[in-house]
């Protein structure tokens, strides 16, 4: 017998089955190819609905069920969710039918013949495809009913590596040219040489693991450079043996540089990669993974550059690297963390260090490798994360529901905008629109440089967010989330307003914002004249002012928000105000009790993050060169909650996960159009279903086990 669990599983699949048939996904998805010319969208998402009708009908189902029975749940939850579907579009045909015969028009105009020719496999017939379709589906349910009997490792590599190939597949056309597989190789091997080294040598302290490796390194971009140069590879040449488009990390370590520099730059950067190599070789899991991780993607985005999209071969190799790469990481990651457990506490500090200048290293150059639309995706994420740490603290450390976060983003974007460009603040009370073009020079000397504006706007944040937090210090809640959702309109319904218009610019708001400019021009001189070559070099790079304008250079200014708001954030949190904010969080009442002082401690959280909106938030009006009211709406602040929420609220690395997940991927799904933030929700509500703490959830802080631990070492 059919347990009922089973028929409701493949209901509730149906019913969202049919409104994705309904509103023609299949058929427009169906143009869209994961695999070139073997396996598109359409089919994916298809296959993708009854594996997982089948496996999660049977998911709370005991490993001894025996495999019929499971094969056959996880079938019937899967045919049930095709009928329903088949159902809900044989209805919509027969009113579609209906409606156009009175001389209506289609009441369901995405149900066409392509929908019907995409699920009923091209047949002539429309019950033999719907019966196929039918059969399908439940061949499918069977083997994701079986896959329960998969061990959870096996699980976890195949879902993984699937949609690996199913986000490379999507993104084909925009991340192919990122690295080539020469510049991949060389990074990796180098990554490589230094982690074998370090794991082969076993040295207990991290100095000598580093070092050993350093030398491993160096010698072999030493002998890559003696390769180039014996192939011809010279600062005027590139040899044909690099490809018609030469690697971009080669050819800047070639072109234009004479031997010695060539071998000088090729030595120092090898020497660095397997550096982090062997700091990879003991490090916390987390870093491990997710060091690991990076250099895997870096192969398989260089296999997709040769192959120049996904097709068969393209994606049999793809699947291959990435299952061997799965292996290897569960097992070392495991060795990593043993040896860095027996580090001394100092070392493991400088081991952590190390990866973070890495990653440093690594965000630093990551513009020569970005298009202009993905540079634009990347600064839009990097704003977010600095909203998403700042409204970390009061939502995640703290545990005050802040729903009017973006008010202070929008304080920081106006302030900027005020002090930079004319209105009767910086023009002696006089509108600007009441000046002429030539007399602005002279009447407006208030206006100042993004450099004076942007503390100004931090502080003139955080300043809002300690007197928003005065007469909300009792609220808890719903009441706190009300009060702060209120305080967001009103900062925005007074930009808006035309009483303020002479100095906000009311609905028309703040335009032809001045870009940051960087101006070092007085040093120049100084340095062309000093006789010494590389300061010669640095004083003509310096000799023109240099304009923050396009979303490669402002990367670099956002890149040092998020530098400076997660080193702050990370301070805090292992500080006595990190933890005072956690027992608020956990219980107000016994925070009190042993000795916690609310009031101080809930402005402090108020007042750092809005400090760190305002810091986005004067980014942004200098990024987008002018300003408008209705930017900054309640859908700003509910963005940034689900940031901290899909991330893990309280850990800081799952706010940068939270941030390119809640806006990278619409951004990546925006070719289908009116149906991504559909796609993208969907999404969302499955990640809360199977990750509902966040896809980084932080660890439980045991300061028992850490006492313990550190008696231990000291022999008492």
């Amino acid at each position: 017998m059919i347990p009922r669990g089973t028929l409701r599983n493949g209901l509730n699949v149906g019913f969202a089955t049919a409104f994705i048939v309904v509103i023609g996904m299949p058929a427009v998805f169906a143009e869209r190819y994961i695999i070139a010319d073997v396996l598109s969208f359409s089919a994916t998402m298809l296959v993708a609905i009854f594996l997982g009708a089948g496996f999660f009908a049977v998911r709370h189902s005991a490993a001894d069920s025996g495999q019929v029975k499971l094969a056959l749940n996880g079938a019937v939850a899967a045919a049930v969710t095709a009928l329903v579907a088949i159902i809900a579009l044989v209805l919509c045909i027969q009113i579609n039918a209906s409606a156009i015969s009175i001389g209506m028009i289609a009441v369901f105009p995405n149900v066409s013949g392509a929908l019907v020719s995409q699920l009923t496999f091209g047949q002539e017939s429309a019950t033999a495809g719907y019966l196929m379709l039918l059969a399908t589906a439940a061949i499918i349910g069977a083997l994701g009913g079986l896959a329960i009997l998969l061990p959870k490792r096996i699980l976890n590599i195949g879902a993984v590596t699937l949609l690996m190939v199913v986000v490379l597949g999507l993104l084909q056309a925009q991340i192919n040219t990122i690295i080539t597989l020469v510049d991949a190789l060389w990074v990796t091997g180098a990554v490589a040489i230094g982690y074998i080294i370090a794991t082969w040598r076993a040295r207990p302290r991290l100095a000598a693991r580093v070092g050993e490796a350093a030398v491993a390194g160096a010698l072999l971009g030493l002998l890559i450079g003696i390769l180039l140069l014996l192939l011809g590879a010279t600062s005027e040449t590139m040899p044909a043996l690099l490809g018609k488009h030469p690697p971009a990390l080669l050819q800047s370590f070639v072109l234009g540089k004479s031997t010695l520099a060539m071998l000088l730059l090729l030595t120092g950067v090898s020497l660095a990669l397997s550096a982090i190599g062997a700091t990879l070789s003991a490090t916390t899991g987390s870093i491990h993974r997710l060091g690991i991780t990076v250099l895997l993607s870096l192969l398989l985005l260089g296999i997709l550059n040769v192959f120049g999209k996904l097709d068969l071969p393209a994606a049999i190799l793809i699947t291959a690297v990435m299952i061997a790469g799965q292996l290897l990481l569960e097992r070392t990651t495991r060795r990593s963390e043993a040896v860095f457990t027996q580090f001394r506490p100092a070392e493991q500090q400088n081991s952590q260090r190390l990866v973070s200048l890495a990653g440093l290293a690594l965000a630093l150059i990551l513009p020569m490798f970005l298009t202009g639309y993905i540079n634009n995706v990347v600064d839009l994420i990097g704003l977010y994360i600095m909203m998403g740490l700042g409204l970390n603290i009061v939502v995640g450390f703290a545990g005050l529901l802040n729903l009017g976060y973006v008010a202070f983003f929008t304080i920081g974007a106006y302030t900027v905008g005020v002090l930079t460009t004319p209105n009767a603040i910086t023009c002696g009370g006089v509108p600007a629109a009441g000046i002429a073009t030539q007399d602005i020079a002279t009447l407006c000397t208030g206006i100042t440089t993004f450099w004076v504006a942007w503390p100004a706007a931090v502080l003139m944040a955080g300043l809002t967010g300690m007197l928003l937090g005065i007469p909300v210090l009792r609220l808890r809640g719903d009441y706190l989330a009300i009060v702060t959702l209120g305080f967001g309109e009103i900062i925005r319904l007074l930009a808006l307003s035309d009483v303020f218009k002479a100095y906000l610019g009311g609905a028309q708001g703040i335009v032809n914002i001045p870009s940051p400019v960087i101006d070092l021009t007085t040093l120049s001189e100084p340095l062309v004249n000093s006789g010494v070559p590389i300061l010669a070099q640095l004083g003509t790079a310096i000799s023109q002012p240099i304009a923050l304008s396009g979303p490669g250079q402002i990367y670099y200014l956002i890149l040092f928000g998020v530098v400076v708001a997660t080193f702050v954030t990370y301070r805090l949190g292992k500080s006595r105000l990190g933890r005072a904010w956690r027992s608020m969080r956990e219980d107000e009442a016994v925070s009190q009790a042993m000795g916690v002082n609310l009031v101080q401690n809930k402005l402090l959280a108020f007042t750092i993050g809005a400090a760190f909106a305002g810091i986005g938030g004067g980014i942004f009006g200098s990024y987008l060169k002018s300003i408008f009211p209705n930017s900054f709406t309640l859908l700003v602040s509910i963005n940034v909650l689900a940031v901290v929420i899909i991330g893990g609220m309280g850990n800081i690395p799952g706010i940068f996960v939270g941030a390119v997940v809640i806006f990278g991927l619409p951004e990546a799904l925006r070719e289908f159009q009116e149906y991504r933030l559909l796609m993208f929700g969907g999404l969302l509500v499955l990640t809360m279903l199977l990750r509902p703490q966040g896809l980084l959830p932080p660890r439980p802080v045991r300061l028992e086990e850490k006492a313990k631990a550190a008696l231990a070492k000291k022999g008492t």
